[in-house]
C-alpha cells in the first residue's frame, strides 16, 4: 500500500499537477456564461433500439402430442396467438411459459410461415406402483397399464 501511494504521489508531484489541483480563488463577481466551442465535434444522437421485424401473421396453431391436456389449454399458456404477427421473441417466451407449467417434459415449436406447430411431451402422472404381497394383482396391473411396479 505504501509503495502504491508513493507512486501515485510521485505522478502528481509536478508543477502542472499542483496547479490543476489548486482551487480557483473565491470571487463574488458573476461568472461569464460558457460559450460553445466552435471546434467541438457535434454530439451524435443516441441510437434507438432496433425493433426486430415482425413476421407474417399466425394463421393457425397446431398442438401435437397431448394426451391428458387439451390443445386449448396448451394454447392458453402461450403468449402468441392466432392473428398475432409471428415474433421469435414471443415464441421463445411461449416456449418458456409452457415449460414453467411443469406439465411437459419436452416442448418444441416449428414455424412454417403461416402455421405454428407446437409439439409437447407430457410428464407422466404415475411412474411407479408398489404392491405388497399380491403378485397376481401386480402382474395384472402391469400387463394392463405398462407401468413398472415393485414388490416389497
Amino acid at each position: 500500500m505504501l509503495v502504491v501511494g508513493a507512486i501515485v504521489l510521485a505522478a502528481f508531484a509536478g508543477p502542472a499537477s499542483a496547479q490543476a489541483l489548486t482551487p480557483p480563488p473565491a470571487s463574488d463577481a458573476p461568472r461569464p456564461a460558457a460559450q460553445p466551442d466552435a471546434a467541438a465535434p457535434p454530439v451524435a444522437p443516441v441510437p434507438q433500439p432496433v425493433v426486430a421485424p415482425l413476421g407474417s401473421p399466425v394463421r393457425n396453431i397446431v398442438v401435437e402430442g397431448t394426451q391428458r391436456a387439451e390443445p386449448s389449454t396448451v394454447i392458453s399458456y402461450m403468449l402468441i396467438h392466432v392473428g398475432d404477427p409471428y415474433n421469435p421473441a414471443a415464441a421463445d417466451q411461449s416456449l418458456k411459459a409452457l415449460f414453467a407449467t411443469g406439465l411437459f417434459a419436452d416442448v418444441k415449436m416449428n414455424w412454417n410461415g403461416a402455421t405454428l406447430t407446437v409439439r409437447v411431451v407430457e410428464n407422466p402422472i404415475i411412474n411407479q406402483v408398489v404392491f405388497e404381497g399380491n403378485d397376481a394383482l401386480a402382474d395384472r396391473v402391469q400387463a394392463q397399464t405398462g407401468i413398472p411396479y415393485l414388490l416389497i
